[in-house]
C-alpha cells in the first residue's frame, strides 16, 4: 500500500512513470537492460510531447535526439533484483521528469524559430533570382545583380548553423554529471547568443535585399530603353567590361596580406639589381644570412593575381646558409603576369617540410577578410602545418605553423619588384 501511494505521489509531483525490467548475467547487467527498456518507453512518451514540432519531425537525426534526451531525463526510481533460472532479473519503475521535458520542449521550439528565420533568408534569395529571369540575359547590369545574389549566398553559408544546436543539445544530455538546471543554463546561453547574432545578421541581409530589389525594379523600367539603344549600349558595356577586366588584372589589394609584410627582421636580407624589370630580362635575386648561426632559407613570390610560388629551394637544393654568408639564385626569366610582385624570404633554424601546393584550392587563412590578423591564427597555422597539401596562399602559414608546433622562431623579410611587358 505504501509503495502504491508513493507511486501516485511521484507521478503527481514529478512526472511520467513507466514499468521497466531487464535480464542479465549479473545484477548490474539486469539493471542496465531495465534502463534501456525504460529509455525506449520514455522515447515514445517524449515523441508524443514533441509531435507538434514539425521541424524536428522532419529531421533524420530526430530518433537519435529523442533517445539521447530520454537517457538524460529518465532514471530508475525503484525496483528489486532477484535470481531466476540461473540468471538475474530486475523489475521496477522509472521516472521521466516532466519539468525537464517541458523545458526541453521550450528550447527546441526556440531552435525551430531560429531555423525558420534562416530558411526565410534562402526563400528571399530565391525570389530575387526569379525576379531577374525576365531581364535581358546579356546585360552587364543583370550580371552584376547575379554576382550580388551569389555574394549573398556565400554570406548565408557563413551564417551560424542552427543545426549545430541539435548536436549541442544531444551532447549536453549525454553529460550525466551535469545538474538539469545547469544543463538548461548552458543551452539557453548558447541559444540567446545565436538569437542575438542572427537578429543582427538578418538586419544586414534585409538592407541588402531591399537594395537589390530596388536595383531590379529600376532595371525593369529601363528594359525598353535598353532595347531601343541596344547598339550603343553594347559598345558602352564592352568598354565597361574591358575596364573591369583591367581592374581585376591589377587587383593586388591582398598581395600585402598574403605576404604579411608586417613581419620584418634585419637578420635576413633579400635584394635585386633593380626595382623594375621588363619582359625577357633576367631577374637576379641575392639573399644573406646576418645571424650568427646557420639557417635554412626559403623564398616565395606573390604576384598581382594573388598567386604564391615557392621560388627557393628547388628540388635537391641545399638551402642551408652559414652564419654571415650570402647566396645568389639562378637567373629567372621575366614572363607574364606583369605587375607588382612581393618577394618574401623566411629563415628557419630547422629544415621545414614543404607541402604539395595546389593553385585554386580554398585558402584556410584567407577564408574571411581578417587573414593573418585573425585572433585564432596560431591555431589555424598549426592545423595547416599538419596538412600535406595546401593552397598556394597558405604556404607561409604552413611554415609558421611548423615553427609554432616545434617552438622555434622564423626570421622574415621582403622586397617589392615591378615587372612590365
Amino acid at each position: 500500500m505504501k509503495s502504491f501511494l508513493y507511486l501516485i505521489l511521484t507521478v503527481a509531483l514529478f512526472g511520467e512513470i513507466h514499468n521497466c525490467s531487464g535480464v542479465g548475467e549479473t545484477p548490474s547487467e539486469a539493471k542496465e537492460e531495465a534502463k534501456k527498456s525504460a529509455v525506449a518507453e520514455s522515447s515514445t512518451y517524449i515523441k508524443s510531447v514533441f509531435q507538434k514540432s514539425s521541424s524536428l519531425n522532419n529531421k533524420k537525426e530526430m530518433r537519435y535526439i529523442l533517445e539521447t534526451i530520454a537517457k538524460g531525463v529518465c532514471k530508475i526510481e525503484s525496483g528489486k533484483v532477484q535470481i531466476f533460472n540461473n540468471h538475474w532479473e530486475f523489475h521496477g519503475v522509472c521516472k521521466v521528469e516532466n519539468e525537464a521535458i517541458s523545458k526541453t520542449e521550450e528550447i527546441l521550439q526556440r531552435v525551430e524559430r531560429l531555423e525558420n528565420r534562416e530558411n526565410s533568408i534562402f526563400e528571399k534569395i530565391a525570389n530575387l533570382e526569379n525576379q531577374i529571369q525576365n531581364l535581358p540575359k546579356d546585360s552587364e547590369q543583370v550580371e552584376g545583380l547575379k554576382r550580388e545574389i551569389e555574394s549573398l549566398k556565400i554570406e548565408v553559408e557563413k551564417f551560424p548553423k542552427v543545426e549545430n544546436l541539435y548536436y549541442t543539445i544531444s551532447q549536453n544530455y549525454k553529460t550525466t554529471n551535469l545538474r538539469i538546471s545547469k544543463l538548461f543554463t548552458n543551452l539557453e546561453s548558447e541559444i540567446e547568443s545565436l538569437e542575438s547574432l542572427q537578429k543582427e545578421e538578418i538586419s544586414k541581409f534585409e538592407n541588402r535585399f531591399a537594395t537589390i530589389s530596388q536595383n531590379i525594379s529600376n532595371l525593369e523600367s529601363r528594359v525598353s530603353i535598353l532595347e531601343r539603344y541596344q547598339k550603343y549600349i553594347f559598345l558602352t558595356l564592352s568598354i565597361f567590361g574591358v575596364v573591369i577586366l583591367l581592374l581585376l588584372f591589377r587587383r593586388g589589394v591582398t598581395i600585402e596580406k598574403i605576404a604579411d609584410i608586417s613581419t620584418v627582421s634585419d637578420k635576413v636580407e633579400i635584394s635585386t639589381e633593380k626595382k623594375i624589370y621588363y619582359k625577357n630580362e633576367k631577374l637576379k635575386i641575392d639573399f644573406a644570412n646576418r645571424l650568427d648561426r646557420e639557417m635554412y632559407f626559403y623564398i616565395i613570390d606573390i604576384n598581382m593575381r594573388d598567386e604564391t610560388t615557392l621560388l627557393y629551394p628547388a628540388q635537391n637544393d641545399n638551402n642551408l646558409l652559414l652564419p654571415n654568408s650570402k647566396r645568389e639564385l639562378p637567373e629567372i626569366d621575366v614572363v607574364p603576369p606583369f605587375g607588382r610582385d612581393i618577394l618574401k624570404i623566411i629563415a628557419s633554424p630547422l629544415k621545414l617540410e614543404i607541402p604539395k601546393i595546389i593553385y585554386g584550392k580554398k585558402s584556410r587563412v584567407f577564408k574571411d577578410s581578417r587573414g593573418f590578423s585573425n585572433p585564432n591564427i596560431d591555431k589555424i597555422e598549426m592545423e595547416i602545418a599538419e596538412e600535406s597539401i595546401v593552397s598556394d596562399k597558405d604556404i607561409l602559414a604552413h611554415f609558421r605553423g611548423q615553427a609554432l608546433k616545434s617552438g622555434f622562431t622564423l626570421f622574415e623579410n621582403y622586397i617589392e619588384v615591378e615587372t612590365r611587358g
